[in-house]
């Protein structure tokens, strides 16, 4: 029994520790499903579901000051103060409708700070693109106070964003690939999106972008397909930097897959330990039936 349970422990350290960035993938993709949600609206979409996108965002964005690492957190928390201000509606929002973003949120509330940097900036480039689109959102909508509040906190989520990203594009770029290795990424984005091949290849996140890519392709994903599973994030349409925003994207799938690799491993190598427990440890029924025949003499 006592192995059994430091196996199930240290099966669970190592999957933590594979994973301490889990809490923040999950923000991301609950991020990248509400911007959905609200460039997708129309006037026939029901603006309470919005609604609760934005109050969700609104917690998440508090969360996230709490979480972050201490020298983004004076940003983010300026940014939050300023979007409850576009948050305040007469129109009663369906706070069910965001449940997921919401929890994601609330998830950050008990995850580990300071050692997933570019966790961080991925999900601060995906509040990003959901504080813009509330912002339009707002805009077209005749919502002239809401819209004002949204672009003052995107003011400071923007200063906070541009500070988490800086650091980790820096480290991500002093790991290139070789120059023929680049060109072959280089061929893989042209081939894979041309429509923003070569804003892609201009942006300065490139180097970083190949890193990113090289990595993947290591992690078992190669290049092209890894692009395409990105080609249609539509943030690509807007993105002053879309080689950035393809590095946050990247890195959190890979992440995601080495993490789920992870898992896998731990659990399969748990198996024989509780097999082999299970086999040396005799079962109470043969035990009593031994003990029964012994006192009967046979």
């Amino acid at each position: 029994m006592a192995d059994g349970k430091a196996a199930g422990q240290a099966t669970a350290l190592h999957t933590s520790r594979t994973d301490a960035g889990a809490s923040w993938r999950q923000a991301d993709g609950e991020l990248r499903a509400a911007y959905m949600l609200v460039t997708g609206a129309t006037e026939g979409t029901a603006v309470d579901k919005v609604q609760a996108q934005a109050a969700a965002f609104a917690e998440l964005l508090h969360n996230t000051a709490v979480s972050a690492p201490r020298q983004l957190r004076a940003e983010i928390q300026a940014a939050a103060i300023a979007f409850n201000r576009a948050n305040r509606s007469a129109i009663r929002a369906d706070h069910r409708a965001a449940d997921a973003l919401r929890q994601a949120g609330r998830t950050l509330l008990s995850s580990p700070t300071g050692r997933d940097g570019d966790f961080v900036a991925a999900v601060l480039t995906s509040a990003v693109f959901l504080l813009i689109a509330l912002s339009e959102w707002h805009a077209q909508r005749g919502h002239a106070q809401q819209a004002a509040a949204a672009q003052q906190s995107l003011v400071h989520l923007r200063a906070a964003q541009q500070h988490a990203a800086r650091s980790a594009l820096a480290q991500l770029a002093a790991r290139a690939p070789s120059p023929q290795a680049q060109d072959r990424l280089a061929a893989a984005v042209r081939a894979t999106i041309p429509d923003h091949a070569h804003r892609i290849l201009a942006d300065p996140a490139w180097p970083a972008l190949s890193t990113a890519l090289a990595q993947a392709e290591s992690a078992g994903n190669p290049p092209r397909r890894a692009l395409a599973d990105l080609s249609g994030q539509r943030e690509l349409d807007t993105a002053d930097r879309p080689a950035e925003v393809l590095v946050w994207r990247l890195r959190t799938a890979t992440a995601e897959r080495v993490s789920q690799r992870a898992r896998s491993a731990a659990s399969r190598s748990a198996r024989p330990v509780k097999n082999a427990i299970r086999t040396a440890v005799p079962a109470p029924h043969s035990r009593a039936l031994g003990s029964d025949t012994r006192r009967r003499g046979f």
